[in-house]
């Protein structure tokens, strides 16, 4: 009788032992590419001027410069609007496409860190669990 409950018992106890293994490479505890999100820090990107935008502002600039003065006074009005809106059409064009990037610090479970830079922080927080892999950031 003990053989019965001895042979009926052992191959349970290796089912659970074998699942229970199984459990904690599920969990990622062996992840070599796995981590805990340190610190999301957002950080603004200047955007690179568009050369249109210089000139379009220059045009403008320039009639509405043209509009002002008579004679020479016209002339110096005109090249000063000019310059005026191309700054400014410039200016604009930086402005306009500048974005928010985010700098994410993930320690890794095996040792060390890693910096990432994402274009949105969407669906990550401070202390979530991630996996790193390439340039991204999954969450488990």
């Amino acid at each position: 009788m003990k053989r019965i409950a001895i042979a009926t018992a052992l191959p349970a106890l290796i089912a659970v032992l074998g699942l229970s293994a199984c459990s904690g490479a599920m969990s990622g505890a062996d992840c070599k590419q796995c981590g805990e999100i340190a610190s999301i820090e957002a950080r603004k990107v200047e955007g690179e001027a568009s050369p249109m935008a210089a000139v379009a502002g220059a045009i403008i600039g320039g009639v509405a410069g043209n509009q002002v003065g008579s004679g020479s006074g016209k002339d110096a009005a005109t090249a000063a609007g000019a310059v005026g809106g191309a700054v400014a059409g410039k200016e604009v064009s930086e402005e306009t496409a500048a974005h928010t990037v985010y700098d994410v610090t993930v320690d890794m479970r095996q040792g060390g860190e890693r910096e990432l830079t994402v274009a949105s922080r969407a669906g990550l927080s401070v202390g979530q669990e991630v996996r790193v892999t390439d340039d991204r950031i999954e969450p488990m």
